[in-house]
């Protein structure tokens, strides 16, 4: 497996974890490492210039963004018959949503900033790693 691979899916593990398999946030395939590099002690304020050791900025770890997609399933699909006869130049018709499907997802979205707000979050996806 690849490093992301590996992430992504200890990262899945650890915010589903406890969660039945039907009612899962997300799967793995739907986080995406958006930017991976280096974190320095000059880019984060809280160090300020004494974290700077001889002048060297010092790395103290990594900084990752990452992007998980939620998947309404109650979204209404245009027929395939418009997505086969839309001709040449015409815009592709997009799902709709409702009003009714976005309290779910408000919830789901909501479970899982409460998940990475934990204080040994990371600690638990390194060792599901």
């Amino acid at each position: 497996k690849h490093a992301e691979e590996i992430f992504t899916d200890a990262y899945a593990s650890i915010l589903n974890e406890r969660i039945l398999p039907k009612t899962r946030l997300f799967d793995p395939g739907d986080v995406v490492i958006l930017n991976a590099s280096p974190w320095r002690a000059s880019d984060d304020t809280i160090f300020g210039t004494s974290s700077l050791e001889n002048g060297e900025d010092k790395e103290l770890g990594m900084q990752l963004v990452v992007e998980i997609s939620l998947f309404n399933p109650n979204a209404e699909l245009p027929p395939v018959s418009v997505l086969l006869n839309r001709g040449a130049g015409k815009e592709i018709p997009l799902a709709t949503c409702h009003e009714r499907d976005l309290q779910p997802l408000a919830s789901k979205a909501s479970t899982i900033h409460k998940k990475l707000a934990q204080k040994n979050f990371i600690y638990l996806v390194v060792e599901e790693m």
